[in-house]
């Protein structure tokens, strides 16, 4: 089969496939670092502005700013979590442990979760030795 002028040039230039896989490895770890780094300082500046925002609005609150600041954010984020994203409610652990007990470990899609009966996975290990 003949190949065309542009593939016989594109494969000669190509770099490596190892090198490419860590020239995207370190494209996707910077952006994700980044990305870390700016969702912090985005959390700072909405603290900073929520407080300030409510000691200069009113000024007869005082003290109890520093309580009504997390009320009114937790009023905001929870219909956020319980209508959008499921799985970011709890603690973690806690609700691991307990899919293992009451759900036999499984895990939904857009957790991450997916593995599907590998012997690795520690969840599909416990399933198969526990009793029925």
């Amino acid at each position: 089969m003949k190949r065309s002028l542009p593939g016989v040039l594109l494969d000669k230039v190509s770099p490596p496939e190892g090198l490419l896989l860590l020239v995207l490895a370190v494209i996707i770890g910077g952006s994700t670092g980044f990305a870390a780094v700016f969702f912090i300082h985005l959390i700072a500046v909405i603290q900073n502005r929520s407080y300030t925002t409510i000691s200069v609005l009113f000024l007869h609150l005082g003290v109890w700013s520093y309580l009504i600041v997390p009320v009114v954010g937790a009023l905001l984020v929870g219909p956020l979590i319980a209508w959008f994203a499921r799985e970011a409610k709890g603690h973690g652990v806690p609700e691991v442990m307990q899919a293992l007990v009451m759900r036999g470990g499984g895990a939904h899609q857009a957790s991450g979760g997916g593995c599907q009966n590998c012997r690795l996975c520690p969840v599909h290990r416990y399933r198969r030795f526990r009793r029925p």
